[in-house]
Order: structure tokens, then C-alpha cells, then sequence
């Protein structure tokens, strides 16, 4: 949903229509968390303080914050329980001072901690991103 919403192709408008259907049953669900930081592509160094950046729609938290290095791995938990902080353009963010091993291929996962809702403990996922330690790992 983030990419629709980052390329101009679905406005508040589309998002509030999207969202009513979703309460309908129509087959969208009401309530998801939509993760703008990290994007693919991105490239975070290690010791660096970066901010990882959602938005909850229909949620409260508190939520968990996990991250996978590599497809199919193992979820390391980043904080266990935070409300994270208020952005001045409506996102919730998390100061996280990116530490680990390298990768090319890390993921981060968001849970929604509060009431479950009637599909289920609302998740999202952030697209593939790189952690490095002094450059970039050689993409050759």
C-alpha cells in the first residue's frame, strides 16, 4: 500500500474509500500497518541512529518492532513494546540505532500489540533494505 501512496496514486480520498471498504467486507482490510522507512533500496550503516517510520491505521499499539536479515530467517526483536513517536507529517517513528550483521536483504516487521482486531494481530512489512557497515556492500 505504501508504493500507492508514494506515487501519488491513491490519495486520502482513495485511502478513506479504501479503508470503508474494508469495514464492508469488500475484501480490504480496515485496519494495516503501512511502513514508509526503510524503502527497498535504502542503505543504513551500522551505528547510525535511523528512524523506522509507519503509519497504523485502525490500531493503537503498543506494537513490536522485529527485524530479518535474510529471507526465510530468523526474527530478531529490535524493541519488545513501544508507542513510538509522533512525526510532523502523521507517522509514528522509532529511533533505532541500526546494530547487527550485514545483509543485503533486511526486513522489518511491525505487530500491532493492542486489541486484536476481527482478521487477526494486524502486521506490516517493509521492503528489502541493506545494512552495511563502512560502505555499501559491492553489488558486483
Amino acid at each position: 500500500m505504501s508504493n500507492l501512496l508514494q506515487k501519488g496514486k491513491v490519495g486520502l480520498v482513495g485511502l478513506a474509500v479504501m479503508i470503508g471498504l474494508g469495514a464492508w467486507g469488500m475484501g480490504i482490510p480496515s485496519q494495516f500497518i503501512d511502513i514508509f522507512a526503510p524503502l527497498a533500496g535504502d542503505q543504513w550503516q551500522i551505528g547510525r541512529i535511523k528512524q523506522i517510520e509507519w503509519v497504523g491505521v485502525e490500531v493503537v499499539g503498543p506494537y513490536r518492532i522485529e527485524i530479518q536479515r535474510q529471507p526465510k530467517g530468523k526474527w530478531e526483536t529490535i524493541v519488545r513494546s513501544t508507542y513510538g513517536h509522533g512525526m510532523d507529517n502523521g507517522h509514528t517513528a522509532y529511533d533505532w540505532r541500526v546494530s547487527g550483521q550485514v545483509t543485503k536483504r533486511a526486513q522489518i516487521k511491525i505487530s500491532d500489540l493492542g486489541p486484536v482486531g476481527p482478521n487477526g494481530q494486524v502486521i506490516g512489512y517493509s521492503e528489502r533494505f541493506e545494512i552495511y557497515r563502512n560502505n555499501p556492500i559491492n553489488t558486483r
